[in-house]
């Protein structure tokens, strides 16, 4: 893979048996996204037949560090993909989820990565994915509010 390191795995997330009346059911959180950006990092420009960039090796490992952190957040990653203005996005949602929220991060060849939060067809915010914790935070609370059916602003 040209030296792409890559986040594989699986977690599974098991209910508390206590408040359960059946055997719990094993739910499969995280799928193997490192094959999905492995694919990414076999792409050349002009990949979509209209001049889309081809991702960079430094989007793709900034992608693999938010599918990381995902994991670690028990969140799901529902779509890793590259951009047609190069790079490559993916999309979080909370699990179990009761809404339609979720959160898309684009990590940009230029180094711009960027959130925007959605709720159904509402965008209900944007903001820099570099800004670090604070970013983390502002994805992990969105989406928890989307598991809880919660409102956020």
């Amino acid at each position: 893979m040209n030296g792409l390191t890559v986040a594989v795995g699986h977690a599974t997330v098991l209910p508390d048996t206590a408040t359960l009346a059946q055997p719990p059911v094993r739910v499969e959180v995280f799928v193997e996204d490192g094959a999905r950006l492995a694919k990414l990092a076999r792409l050349a420009d002009d990949w979509d037949g209209e001049g889309a960039p081809a991702p960079s090796h430094a989007a793709i490992q900034r992608a693999n560090g938010v599918l990381r952190w995902a994991l670690e957040s028990g969140l799901v990653a529902t779509d890793v993909e590259a951009d047609v203005l190069g790079g490559v996005g993916v999309v979080l949602r909370a699990y179990p989820r009761t809404m339609s929220g979720s959160a898309w991060i684009a990590c940009m060849n230029n180094g711009k990565d960027t959130i925007v939060l959605s709720r159904r067809t509402d965008v209900c915010g944007h903001a820099s994915w570099d800004a670090g914790d604070a970013a983390k935070v502002r994805v992990r609370d969105f989406l928890a509010s989307d598991r809880s059916g919660v409102a956020h602003t």
